[in-house]
């Protein structure tokens, strides 16, 4: 099987967190303060498989008040 991994990485409310919902169905922002919020706080993992692809997804905050943990991501 291959594997390729993907990160999304940016400014926020630039629709990363969109985009990946609407390319495998994961809803990345699951804590009451990220839907409160409307924003990413913490990472999301999800992937998607694709005939014999496994494609992964790192989803990371895009605010610079969470720039420690969108490093932690693209790490």
């Amino acid at each position: 099987m291959n594997s390729v991994i993907i990160g999304t990485a940016g400014h926020i409310d630039h629709g990363k967190t969109a985009l990946i919902k609407a390319l495998n169905g994961f809803e990345g922002d699951r804590m009451p303060s990220e839907k409160q919020r409307g924003i990413t706080i913490d990472l999301s993992f999800s992937h998607l498989r694709s005939g014999d692809t496994n494609v992964a997804f790192i989803d990371v905050p895009g605010h610079e008040n969470l720039v420690k943990t969108m490093i932690s991501g693209a790490y």
